[in-house]
């Protein structure tokens, strides 16, 4: 029996520890772990709360591109105080509007993404599109927040 199918007979996640941002696993690393495991087994990166370097939103989609999740501390919109004492710490949380943005994908050619308004009942009130940033700040105030295309 491999090492990988003895793995996969025991456990179904498979969870790496990053030490730093510095230090996060390669897509190519990540892609043979997967392979080696099977689709059956979730492999995930857990970010310690004492990780002085912030991750970036893009690494996250990196990562999530190579079909491993990145489980951490993350923020919407902080508080003055809990922004002051993140400053007094020199950490950030993870901004979790721009890693949901970098995890999204758009088949167009202005990267725009296809965004459908609904009311609270889930009634689709109307198509606009949406910018990585537009996301970002639309999961950050709770409300919806699309890119003008006539600009």
């Amino acid at each position: 029996m491999t090492l990988g199918a003895e793995l996969v007979s025991r456990a179904g996640h498979v969870w790496f520890q990053a030490g730093a941002a510095e230090e996060l696993p390669s897509s190519s690393a990540l892609t043979a772990v997967k392979k080696a495991l099977g689709p059956e087994v979730t492999v995930a990166l857990v970010l310690p709360p004492s990780l002085e370097t912030p991750i970036a939103p893009d690494a996250v989609g990196r990562l999530h591109a190579a079909a491993c999740s990145v489980v951490g501390a993350a923020t919407i919109a902080p508080s003055a105080e809990e922004s002051a004492a993140l400053a007094a710490t020199g950490r950030q949380p993870l901004d979790i509007g721009s890693c949901f943005a970098a995890c999204a994908r758009s088949d167009r050619p202005d990267g725009l993404f296809a965004t459908v308004v609904a009311d609270e009942c889930g009634k689709a009130l109307g198509l606009v599109y949406s910018s990585s940033e537009s996301i970002a700040e639309a999961v950050r105030c709770g409300r919806g927040v699309y890119y003008s295309r006539s600009r």
